[in-house]
C-alpha cells in the first residue's frame, strides 16, 4: 500500500521515472501478498508513468492488464478510471476515434451503474477527442458538462483538463482571448493545487493564444516554459507539444 500511495504521489509531483519504480515494487508485492485489487492499482500506476514517459507499448500493457483486474473485481469506479486512462493513450497516439469508442464505452458504464458524477471523465475524454476530430458541437457540449459536474464534485484535476481543452477548442476557432483567458483560469488553478502535470500543457495553450492575439514575445515566453518543463519531467508528449508550439513561432 505504501509503494502504491509513493507512485501516487511521485506522479502528482512528475517525477515519473520514480513513481514506475516504486509501482513495480508495489505490483511484485501485492502479488506475493495475494492481493489482487492492489495489484491491479499498481499495474494502472505503471501504465500511467509509462504512457507519460512515452513507452506506449508498456502502458498499454499495464493498463490492460489493471483494466481486466478491474472488471474481474467487479470494481466499477476504477473500470471508468483506467478506460479513461487508455482513452487518454489512444489520444496520445493520435487514433482519436478509437479514444471517442473507449470514451463511450466508459460513459455507457457509468449510466449503467448509475454513477452519475463519475460521467464526468469520460465526458471530458470524449470532449478532447472531439476536439482533435474536428467534431466541434460534440467537443463543446461534453467538455462543458464534465466542467460542471467537475466543479460540483470539487475535482479540480478534471476541471483542469476540461479548460485545457476548450482552450485548445477556442484555438481551433481562432478565438484567441476565449482561450487565453481559458488557459489562464486552468494555470491559476493548477498553481493554486499545486497540481504540475497539467502546466506544460497550459503553458503551450497559452503561447498558442498569445501568438493568435499578435503578442509573439509573450507567446515565446511561454512556449519556452513548457519546452523546459516538459523536458524536466520526461513527459513525452508534452515534449512534442511544446516543440511544435515553438517550432510556430
Amino acid at each position: 500500500h505504501l509503494r502504491w500511495r509513493e507512485a501516487y504521489a511521485h506522479r502528482w509531483y512528475c517525477r515519473y521515472r520514480e513513481a514506475l519504480t516504486s509501482a513495480r515494487e508495489g505490483t511484485h508485492q501485492s502479488q506475493q501478498a495475494g492481493d489482487p485489487l492492489l495489484t491491479a492499482m499498481c499495474r494502472r500506476e505503471i501504465g500511467l508513468a509509462c504512457r507519460v514517459l512515452g513507452d506506449y507499448a508498456a502502458a498499454r500493457k499495464a493498463l490492460d492488464q489493471a483494466l481486466s483486474l478491474f472488471v474481474e473485481l467487479g470494481e466499477t469506479v476504477y473500470e471508468i478510471h483506467t478506460l479513461g486512462n487508455l482513452a487518454t493513450l489512444c489520444w496520445y497516439e493520435g487514433a482519436h476515434e478509437q479514444a471517442l469508442q473507449i470514451s463511450t464505452r466508459a460513459l455507457n458504464r457509468c449510466d449503467e451503474a448509475g454513477l452519475t458524477l463519475q460521467r464526468r471523465l469520460p465526458l471530458g475524454d470524449m470532449g478532447a477527442s472531439a476536439v482533435a476530430m474536428g467534431a466541434l458541437d460534440l467537443a463543446r457540449q461534453s467538455l462543458e458538462e464534465s466542467l460542471a459536474i467537475a466543479r460540483l464534485t470539487a475535482d479540480r484535476t478534471q476541471e483542469i483538463l476540461c479548460l485545457v481543452h476548450l482552450g485548445w477548442l477556442a484555438v481551433r476557432l481562432g478565438q484567441g482571448e476565449k482561450a487565453l483567458a481559458s488557459f489562464k483560469a486552468g494555470l491559476t488553478l493548477a498553481e493554486r493545487i499545486r497540481s504540475c502535470s497539467e502546466q506544460s500543457w497550459l503553458k503551450a495553450g497559452l503561447a498558442e493564444a498569445y501568438r493568435l492575439i499578435g503578442e509573439p514575445k509573450k507567446a515565446l515566453g511561454y512556449a519556452r516554459q513548457a519546452e523546459k518543463l516538459a523536458r524536466d519531467s520526461g513527459a513525452a508528449y508534452d515534449q512534442k507539444l511544446a516543440r511544435w508550439v515553438l517550432g510556430r513561432l
